[in-house]
C-alpha cells in the first residue's frame, strides 16, 4: 500500500509537470540544467534532450544573464524577487520571460536551484506600444512652439529639434547636436542645478523632468528656458534616455521682474509710510500690516496677521482709554482713537524685538491719537483697506491752539476792561485836576500794556512764521552789544544799574545784533520785575572750549537776588501767558520768555535756568563763538 500511494503522487507529479504552462527547471551549482518539464520546449523551440547538461544562462541575453548569475549567489533557502530577462529563442526571436528561483543545499545531494519561468512577452509588447505612442505624441510637438530635447545616458550625442535652436537664434546646422555643446549654453549660475535634475532622472528612476534656466542666445543675451519632460526605458537596449520639451520664458520672467521690482517699490513706500496701513481680506482676515501701524501699537506683526476683523476691533476698543472710537472735526468720516500707552506696554501682543521696542514711546508718554479711515477695494484677495494716521501732535496742537485763545482772550480782556472803564468815568462825570490825571495815567499804562502784549504776539508769529528768513546774522563782538544794552535800559521807577563784568578782549559771535538785544533786554527786564526788594543785578560771560562733538561757548550769565522760582515752577517758564507769580503785583503778560525761546531756538542757542526760591535766579545764554572776521 505505501508503494502503491507513492506510485500515485510521482504520477501525478508528472501529469502537472506536463500541463503547466509555466516552465519549471532544476540547475546544478554551475547553472547546468538538471530538469525542464516541456513547457521550455512550447516557449523556447529547443527539445530537452538537447537542453539537459548546458548552461541555462547562454539562453538569455548577455547583459541580463550577469544579472541572473548574481542573484544566484543570494539565494539560499529563501526565493529571488522575479527579474524580466530576454531569452533567446531557437527561431531567434527576444522573448521576454519573468524568473525567480531559490537555492537548496544538502549533504547528500549537493547544492541544487530551484526555480520558475513565466512568458510575459505579450505583456512587455504592450508596454512598448503605450510607450511608442507616447513618443510619437512627443515628436509632434516638434510642429509647434515647442523644442524637442531628447538624450540617453549611454550616448553623448542628442537629438535637437530645429524649433528647439530657434529659440536661441540657431538655424539646425548652426547648433551641433552634442550635450557638451547643449550644456555650454547654459548659464554657470544654473548649469549645476540642471545637471543635478538631469541625472536623478536618468540615474534614480524619476520618472518626470522640470528645470527652468537661462541659456545663452546666438546675440549674447540670456533666454529663460522651461524645460519639462520624461524618462523612456529602452526595452532594447535597457537604457534610459530623456524626453524634453522646451518653451521660451522670457517675455513671462520679464514681467514677473517687473512685478517683483513693483512689489519691492511698494513695500519701500510701506515701509517707509508714516501712516499705519491694514489690509483685510475678503474673509474677513487681517492679511498684511505695515511697519508704521506695527510702530504705533509696539505689537508683534505675527500676532495681528490671521485676526479676525472683529477680533481687530474689540482689540482697538480694549487698548484705548474707554470701550467706543470717537468723531473728529478735523477728520470728518474718521473714527478716533485714544490709545492708553499703560494697556499697550502690558498687552499679550506687544513686541519683544529691539527695533519694535525702540518705536515705543517714552515712559511718560500717555495718550496717543490715532484717526482711522476705511476704504473698500475690489479685485485679488483683499476686501478692505484700513488707514491709521497717527495725529497726536495735530490734537495737541490743536488743543495749544483753544487754550492760547482763551488766554490771550483772558489777558487782553483785563486791560481793556481797564481802559474802558477808566474812560466812561471820565466821560460820564467831571474830575478835579489831579483825579483827572490818576485816571488818564491808568488808562495810558494799561494801553501801554495791551500794545506791548500785541507786540510781543506780532514778534511771536512773524518769527514762527517767517523761521528765521528776516534774520541778519553777521560775525561781530559780543561786548558792545552787551554794554548798549545795559546803557539804553531804563526800568521805570528803578535806580539800579547793571553790574557788569565783561573780558578785554572781544568775544565775537555771530548772531542777529537787534534780535539779541531783544533777548537780553527781556532776560535784564525780568530780573528788574521779579526783584522788587532790591539787590545787585550783575551780567557776566563764561566760556566753554570746543570739544570733538561740541564747539567752542560764550553764556551770558545774568543774575539777580529777587523771588526766585521752584521746580515745578521752571517746568513751564516757556509757556506762553504763564507767570510764575500770576498775582503778586508784577505786571507782564508771559510772553517774553516764550518770544527769548524763539529766538534762541533761531540763533542755534541754549538757555539755562538755576533759580531758588527766596534767594534769586541765574539766567545763562549759550551762543557759539565765532572767529574775529567780519563776514556775512
Amino acid at each position: 500500500m505505501p508503494h502503491q500511494a507513492l506510485d500515485t503522487s510521482e504520477f501525478n507529479m508528472r501529469i502537472m509537470q506536463q500541463c503547466l504552462g509555466e516552465i519549471l527547471f532544476r540547475l546544478d551549482e554551475s547553472m547546468g540544467v538538471l530538469f525542464l518539464n516541456p513547457a521550455w520546449q512550447k516557449l523556447t523551440g529547443y527539445a530537452l534532450e538537447e537542453t539537459l547538461g548546458t548552461s541555462l544562462l547562454k539562453y538569455f541575453v548577455a547583459q541580463d544573464a550577469q544579472g541572473l548569475m548574481a542573484a544566484s549567489f543570494d539565494c539560499e533557502h529563501a526565493p529571488t524577487q522575479r527579474q524580466e530577462l530576454r531569452l533567446h529563442c531557437r527561431s531567434g526571436e527576444l522573448r521576454w520571460v519573468s524568473v525567480s528561483f531559490y537555492k537548496y543545499s544538502e549533504a547528500s545531494s549537493g547544492t541544487m536551484i530551484f526555480g520558475t519561468m513565466i512568458d510575459i512577452h505579450a505583456q512587455k509588447l504592450m508596454e512598448e506600444q503605450r510607450r511608442s505612442e507616447e513618443l510619437n505624441e512627443m515628436a509632434s510637438w516638434s510642429t509647434t512652439a515647442c523644442g524637442i530635447w531628447t538624450w540617453g545616458l549611454n550616448n553623448r550625442t542628442l537629438y535637437l529639434s530645429p524649433r528647439s535652436k530657434v529659440l536661441l537664434g540657431y538655424s539646425d546646422e548652426q547648433l551641433q547636436n552634442h550635450i557638451a555643446v547643449w550644456f555650454s549654453l547654459i548659464h554657470p549660475d544654473d548649469l549645476n542645478v540642471a545637471t543635478a535634475k538631469l541625472m536623478a532622472c536618468l540615474e534614480d528612476n524619476q520618472v518626470y523632468y522640470q528645470n527652468i534656466c537661462r541659456m545663452q542666445h546666438r546675440e549674447g543675451h540670456w533666454v529663460w528656458i522651461l524645460a519639462t519632460g520624461t524618462a523612456v526605458k529602452d526595452l532594447t537596449t535597457g537604457t534610459c534616455r530623456l524626453v524634453c520639451s522646451y518653451v521660451d520664458l522670457s517675455q513671462f520672467k520679464a514681467k514677473e521682474l517687473a512685478l517683483q521690482l513693483r512689489n519691492q517699490e511698494l513695500d519701500a513706500v510701506n515701509a517707509i509710510c508714516p501712516d499705519g496701513l491694514v489690509l483685510v481680506s475678503k474673509s474677513g482676515l487681517i492679511s498684511y500690516v505695515n511697519p508704521a501701524f506695527l510702530q504705533m501699537l509696539g505689537f508683534a506683526e505675527e500676532k495681528l496677521l490671521g485676526l479676525h476683523e472683529l477680533v481687530f476691533n474689540n482689540l482697538l476698543h480694549k487698548v484705548s482709554t474707554d470701550n467706543a472710537s470717537h468723531v473728529s472735526k478735523m477728520h470728518p468720516g474718521a473714527a478716533i482713537y485714544y490709545l492708553d500707552y499703560s494697556k499697550l506696554r502690558s498687552h499679550a501682543f506687544r513686541s519683544h524685538r529691539i527695533d519694535a521696542m525702540a518705536a515705543m514711546p517714552s515712559p511718560k508718554a500717555k495718550i496717543r491719537t490715532v484717526s482711522r479711515i476705511e476704504r473698500a477695494l475690489t479685485g485679488n484677495d483683499v476686501a478692505k483697506a484700513i488707514y491709521f494716521r497717527d495725529i497726536s501732535i495735530e490734537t495737541e496742537v490743536d488743543q495749544i491752539k483753544s487754550q492760547f485763545l482763551a488766554i490771550a482772550a483772558h489777558e487782553l480782556r483785563a486791560p481793556m476792561a481797564s481802559v474802558l472803564g477808566f474812560s466812561e468815568l471820565l466821560i460820564a462825570r467831571e474830575y478835579d485836576r489831579q483825579t483827572t490825571h490818576e485816571i488818564l495815567n491808568t488808562i495810558h499804562v494799561q494801553a501801554n500794556s495791551l500794545v506791548n502784549m500785541l507786540n510781543q504776539l506780532l514778534d511771536l508769529a512773524r518769527i514762527e512764521s517767517r523761521m528765521g528768513l528776516d534774520f541778519s546774522f553777521k560775525c561781530q563782538p559780543l561786548k558792545p552789544i552787551i554794554e548798549r544794552i545795559c546803557k539804553e535800559l531804563v526800568v521805570p521807577g528803578d535806580t539800579r544799574n547793571v553790574s557788569l563784568s565783561l573780558p578785554k578782549l572781544d568775544i565775537w559771535v555771530r548772531v542777529d545784533a537787534e534780535k539779541l538785544r531783544l533777548v537780553i533786554s527781556n532776560v535784564l527786564v525780568n530780573a528788574y520785575k521779579y526783584s522788587p526788594k532790591g539787590g545787585t543785578i550783575s551780567l557776566g560771560l563764561r566760556f566753554k572750549s570746543a570739544t570733538e562733538s561740541q564747539e567752542a561757548e560764550v553764556g551770558i550769565v545774568i543774575r539777580d537776588q529777587g523771588l526766585g522760582m521752584t521746580k515745578a515752577q521752571l517746568k513751564h517758564i516757556f509757556e506762553r501767558f504763564w507767570r510764575a507769580e500770576p498775582n503778586n503785583n508784577v505786571s507782564g503778560a508771559g510772553l517774553g520768555l516764550s518770544l527769548v525761546k524763539e529766538i534762541m531756538d533761531i540763533h542755534q542757542g541754549r538757555i539755562v535756568f538755576k533759580s531758588t526760591p527766596g534767594e534769586g535766579t541765574t539766567v545763562t545764554l549759550w551762543l557759539k563763538q565765532a572767529s574775529n572776521i567780519n563776514t556775512d
